[in-house]
């Protein structure tokens, strides 16, 4: 299926590359030394201006339901620490050479007692750099961590049975409003309808340390696409530094007081990804 995403960047974004604050967040959080190991991303397109972010989570209500309930635009808050703690984690599941990025891949899930709202899964993976000719930039995903739930306060393992009726109730009740397409069911579709969303670490610590935030929102939101069926709208992700009640809209550089956007919709995009890369790191495996 050819599909065309539509970039959601603001209007005055900066052509020069704004590689991840990787020095930054390691002074900030030393722990976090392994992040200097891996390819360092170009996120200049990853900032959302603050007044089209509000309008997709805003008006998710519209193209997007569970069943006969409106989702809370607030999927979760999760802290700072707590997302240090899975990376760390997720760096002690692989042996890690050059030429790779760990990402979190975030499902879509429902739990039978409380089908009013959101509970996702959340999965880290090893994302390893694609070296045939002409790919750079394409990452392949080559190892899937543990499934983990997100608690009150911290990510515990979730098992394999509960991630399949999660993820099998959010099938059953999302309703998608198309469009572009009246006639075509608001139901789940396989294969074509998001089953979940793809961010790299680098990306949520950035967002962490620009706004010195101890915590990060996971907001529902829609998303644009063009397609072969017009089947146009698609369930996503968005992330903030705060609750959306209680900010200020305002421009600012880098991810300062926006939302973190440019993660990968899953599907199309499962096994292979690509990003922008500002520097590779050397080649020592290939």
């Amino acid at each position: 299926m050819n599909t065309e995403i539509e970039r959601i960047i603001p209007d005055e974004i900066s052509v020069d590359p704004e590689p991840a604050p990787i020095d930054a967040i390691i002074r900030r959080f030393p722990a976090l030394a392994s992040l200097r190991n891996e390819d360092l991303l170009d996120l200049k397109y990853v900032p959302v201006d603050p007044k089209r972010g509000e309008e997709v989570i805003r008006n998710c209500h519209e193209f997007l339901t569970l069943g006969d309930n409106d989702m809370p635009p607030c999927i979760a808050e999760i802290s700072r620490g707590a997302f240090e703690e899975l990376y760390l984690k997720a760096c002690g599941m692989w042996s890690r050479k050059a030429g790779y990025i760990i990402a979190l891949k975030i499902y879509f899930g429902v739990e039978e007692k409380n089908p009013g709202s959101l509970s996702p899964i959340f999965q880290p993976l090893y994302l390893k750099r694609n070296y045939a000719a002409m790919t750079y930039g394409q990452y392949n995903v080559a190892e899937q961590g543990g499934y983990f739930a997100w608690t009150e306060d911290r990510f515990v393992t979730l098992g394999q049975k509960e991630f399949r009726n999660r993820t099998n109730k959010y099938r059953e009740l999302i309703e998608i409003k198309r469009p572009c397409m009246p006639g075509l069911s608001p139901h789940f579709i396989p294969g074509e309808d998001v089953e979940a969303v793809i961010f790299p670490f680098q990306t949520i610590f950035t967002l962490i340390v620009d706004n010195n935030a101890p915590s990060v929102f996971l907001y529902n939101a829609y998303r644009k696409m063009s397609c072969e069926n017009n089947n146009c709208i698609r369930h996503s992700i968005l992330l903030f530094y705060k609750n959306l009640e209680n900010y200020e809209l305002a421009n600012y550089d880098d991810l300062v007081k926006k939302y973190a956007n440019r993660s990968h919709l899953c599907p199309p995009d499962c096994s292979l990804l690509e990003y922008t890369v500002y520097k590779y790191r050397p080649d020592y495996d290939a």
